[in-house]
């Protein structure tokens, strides 16, 4: 369903500024290696996706996604979110003996009974990369279709060499100035 009107022309001006926002700002914001970083920009390309969807430009999408490719990255990230969920100890040991071994060897130790465990060693850190990358997924999916037309492909080119423009400055100034700090 397609919205028109002022709602379509208001979703389309907030994932355009969600998007100019995460590429202009990525390399600002310490370089974008901060967790907390990471977290921000993800968070806003899930929200920038939800207002794609909700203008109703996905659905053509969709039908495109459904394809060798769609099927396997849906497989990935399916797999991906599922070993990060418990599961009772029979399962365990039929889907990866290792990790059962490992934790039979520490509940004996601790005298403890089997409890429901996950496949991944550590399932928030499996979690939070599965996030982000569904972040980058999503950001590719809306960049295929948000950037069809030139002019907001200008635009995108534009703010990249303007941030490029920044950083290039801001490097002669450390140069001649070396007390000066790190972005």
């Amino acid at each position: 369903m397609k919205f028109r009107g002022t709602s379509c022309a208001v979703a389309q001006t907030t994932v355009s500024i969600l998007i100019f926002f995460n590429v202009g700002t990525i390399p600002l914001l310490f370089a974008g290696v901060q967790p907390w970083v990471w977290s921000f920009f993800g968070l806003c390309m899930l929200s920038a996706f939800v207002v794609f969807l909700w203008q109703g430009r996905a659905s053509s999408a969709s039908r495109r996604l459904v394809s060798g490719y769609g099927i396997a990255v849906t497989l990935f990230f399916a797999s991906g979110f599922l070993v990060c969920l418990p599961v009772p100890p029979a399962v365990l040991v039929r889907v990866c003996q290792a990790r059962y071994n490992i934790l039979s060897s520490a509940w004996a130790l601790l005298e403890d009974s089997p409890s429901w465990q996950t496949i991944s060693y550590m399932p928030e850190k499996s979690l939070a990369w599965l996030v982000f990358l569904l972040s980058l997924t999503l950001l590719f999916i809306i960049l295929k279709n948000f950037f069809a037309k030139t002019v907001v492909l200008k635009r995108l080119v534009f703010v990249m060499i303007c941030v490029a423009l920044v950083e290039a400055f801001y490097g002669l100034i450390q140069a001649l100035v070396p007390s000066m700090g790190i972005l």
